[in-house]
């Protein structure tokens, strides 16, 4: 793969998809919030469900960007990753329980 640009079309494809992943994760949480407290409708199930879409915006943004970064990094000619054989020893420990009786 070349270090030259890619296409317009191309281009404008990725940076789409790098900006409107987590916007669209942010927005439907963010209107349910609006309306929820426009209109005084709470319910638990859907703020945990907007909680627990918010808290993905992270892991939806790096999954986007990865592709781009590892594409960024070959081209340059980095490596990011190195992975290195690890020596590990075995460990043994033992859990004593004491047992206290009401006498």
């Amino acid at each position: 793969m070349s270090c030259q640009e890619n296409s317009s079309i191309e281009n404008y494809s990725e940076n789409a998809t790098e900006m409107y992943t987590p916007l669209i994760i942010l927005i439907v949480p963010l209107v349910y919030i609006a309306y929820s407290v426009y209109f005084n409708v709470y319910d638990q199930a859907s703020n945990n469900l907007c909680l627990i879409m918010i808290s993905f915006h992270g892991l939806a943004s790096t999954t986007v960007m990865i592709p781009k970064l590892l594409r960024t990094t070959k081209c340059v000619g980095l490596q990011i990753w190195e992975i290195a054989s690890l020596t590990t020893r075995q460990t043994s420990f033992y859990v004593v329980i004491i047992c206290y009786s009401k006498s």
